[in-house]
């Protein structure tokens, strides 16, 4: 039974209570400008920041609060001399007060070096830079939800050519001991042994290693899911020269090869698996993956033929240990009524939600349906949930209530949909209905649980009335338009996006970029907004107030967010008009007394912690150490005897 927050359905229209909660204090985790005393933590050669191509990437943090991120040194006196584009890129990881540089391009894979600190070991002991010297370290490094990195590399040294010189790592770093334990989970040419594939015979990888780490997520045990094609060994021209693997260092095994017999579950032992993924491959804490891929369209004698736009896209999954098909472009919904099928006349019917593959064997997808009763641009948006054989619909478009009178659902954005462990759902809707004006209010965040209740976080054009704000600010930036939206497994929800206020000027010189957040517990609050004056403690920290807000809460494995811990830890970066920028973190509040996230400290909240903690399952990591054991209970009563 699909049931609505009614307080929320107001929110739309009336704004929040002024008893709202004010915005959860920001720690400073690091700033570029030198001028204000910044200066980058392990460099004793008189390295500032580099301004021009703007010092720091998008940060990560997992649930113990600890920061990563990507920056870029130059020279104080010399840009070019001590620094040069072989040895600027660094990785930043820490904590305030305790911020380390744990690599750097131009550093070689053992000590001795100029700070061992930044070694990253690989089996030819060779340096992070390019062939030509350029850059060696990729951009983005990322976090699994406690904490393992995950980050790739072009390799310098004696005998490395662009056959042999990319390669990914997993590992661990320790802030108190400075002990590293970043390994080669793939080399090309060289890891695993000889660089030959896991699961052919001879073949070898035959793609750049230096994963692109945005793309991909980490688990906490280190494995990622990655393709490559193939050369050599067994490889029979483009019958079978690309494949999917699983890989921690030491421990690669192959999910799919192009060219092999579709899965047992098809039943059809003459249809072959075509490409592997070049992204859209998804981990989860239990070491299972998922992705889309396709069937071959043209094959040989006696083999049964896909056709392309009518069954050739699929969706495959190994939960369970197997290797199966989850669905596949032509077939039936089993949900929806007799006759409704995944679209045959898209070329991708259906996508990924983000963190829509759950460590409780959860799969959730945006779909487009057709058949009979189905109207397109009217009822044929859907989201999808696949549970241990099971499908349900979660939403759908025309079909599924918003709660609020003359409002429908017309689409749903999915690029900002997310899904926790929890089995949530946040939809980035488009709405339509008379009730809707088109660029007023006609898109909106909405969460439902997953036994069907649904909340709405926000609704474009709505009066915020928060704390920190003008009385007539408004959201009035669409769904499509921001940058970052997460979800956790406590059901709080972030994003950034514009806010406009008369107190700010007149269009369009009254917006103001921001960060908001919505709990279980306290609804609707203001992280941070940057503008002229707006924020004293921008200014302190860069020079001059914030003018860009960012948040990056992508889908690292385990079903979080790299950006959004399931703690309720954020991690925000701001800029301001100079490129000066500092990172910022903070803990949203929470409640974790109510772990079924209901609203309410009772019973039910004891009887879902212990069914998850008997388990094993990493919801029950009270205290978001990485285990799961009698310290979790200690401080699960804690909060549960306090109320929250």
């Amino acid at each position: 039974m699909l049931t609505v927050s009614r307080c929320s359905a107001l929110v739309a229209f009336a704004g929040l209570a002024s008893s709202a909660l004010a915005s959860p204090p920001l720690e400073l985790v690091i700033n570029s400008n030198i001028g204000l005393g910044a200066v980058p933590p392990d460099c004793t050669l008189g390295e500032v920041w580099n301004m021009a191509a703007g010092p720091f990437d998008n940060p990560r943090i997992d649930n113990q609060g600890r920061m990563l991120v990507s920056g870029q040194l130059d020279s104080a006196t010399n840009p070019g001399g001590t620094v040069t584009t072989a040895n600027r890129r660094v990785y930043i990881y820490g904590v305030p007060g305790n911020v380390r540089m744990i690599a750097r391009d131009g550093q070689s894979g053992v000590a001795p070096n100029t700070f061992t600190s930044l070694n990253i070991a690989n089996p030819n002991n060779w340096w992070h830079n390019t062939t030509t010297n350029g850059a060696g370290l990729v951009t983005f490094p990322t976090l699994s939800p406690n904490g393992t990195i995950f980050c790739a590399s072009n390799l310098n040294g004696t005998g490395a050519t662009t056959t042999n010189n990319t390669a990914f790592f997993t590992g661990t770093y320790d802030l108190a001991t400075g002990t590293k334990t970043l390994a080669v989970v793939a080399q090309r040419g060289v890891v695993p042994t000889g660089g030959i594939a896991p699961g052919t015979v001879g073949a070898l990888w035959n793609t750049n290693m230096s994963l692109s780490t945005s793309q991909y997520g980490v688990n906490d045990a280190g494995q990622v899911v990655f393709q490559s094609s193939l050369t050599g060994g067994d490889v029979s021209g483009t019958t079978n020269n690309d494949g999917l693997w699983i890989g921690k260092p030491g421990d690669v095994r192959m999910l799919m090869r192009k060219g092999q017999i579709a899965p047992a579950n098809v039943g059809d032992s003459t249809l072959l698996m075509d490409a592997a993924p070049t992204f859209g491959m998804f981990v989860n804490q239990n070491g299972e993956a998922y992705w889309v891929s396709k069937y071959r369209a043209a094959t040989g004698t006696g083999a049964t033929a896909a056709t392309l736009n009518v069954n050739q896209n699929a969706m495959f999954t190994t939960m369970g240990g197997t290797l199966q098909q989850v669905l596949r472009q032509g077939q039936q919904i089993p949900s929806m009524s007799t006759g409704v099928i995944a679209n045959t006349g898209s070329v991708a019917p259906f996508s990924h939600v983000n963190g829509g593959f759950t460590n409780t064997g959860k799969i959730l997808m945006h779909c487009q349906v057709s058949g009979p009763g189905i109207i397109a641009g009217t009822n044929d948006r859907t989201i999808l949930q696949y549970e241990n054989g099971t499908w349900t619909t979660r939403v759908q478009s025309g079909v599924t209530s918003t709660g609020i009178a003359g409002v429908e659902f017309l689409n749903f954005n999915t690029s900002n949909s997310r899904a926790n462990n929890r089995g949530s759902l946040l939809l980035a809707a488009n709405l339509t209905g008379p009730g809707v004006t088109s660029g007023v209010d006609d898109m909106g965040h909405f969460l439902q649980k997953a036994n069907g209740e649904l909340t709405l976080i926000y609704r474009r054009g709505s009066l915020l009335n928060l704390p920190g704000l003008p009385a007539d600010a408004v959201i009035v930036d669409g769904i499509s338009s921001q940058a970052g939206v997460g979800l956790n497994n406590l059901n709080q929800v972030v994003w950034n996006i514009s806010v406009q206020s008369s107190e700010w000027g007149t269009a369009p010189n009254n917006f103001r970029p921001a960060v908001f957040a919505w709990t279980p517990k306290d609804g609707l609050m203001l992280v941070a907004v940057g503008g002229a004056g707006t924020n004293n403690q921008f200014v302190n920290d860069l020079g001059s107030d914030a003018s860009q807000l960012t948040i990056f809460p992508s889908t690292n494995g385990g079903g979080g967010c790299a950006g959004f811990a399931d703690s309720g830890w954020l991690v925000m970066r701001a800029t301001d008009g100079f490129q000066h920028q500092a990172i910022y973190r903070t803990m949203l509040p929470s409640c974790v007394g109510d772990y079924d996230v209901n609203g309410a400290v009772d019973g039910d909240d004891v009887i879902a912690f212990f069914a998850d903690w008997d388990a094993a399952k990493t919801d029950a990591d009270a205290n978001k150490d990485g285990a799961v054991d009698g310290d979790d209970v200690i401080s699960f009563f804690g909060a549960w005897d306090q109320g929250c």
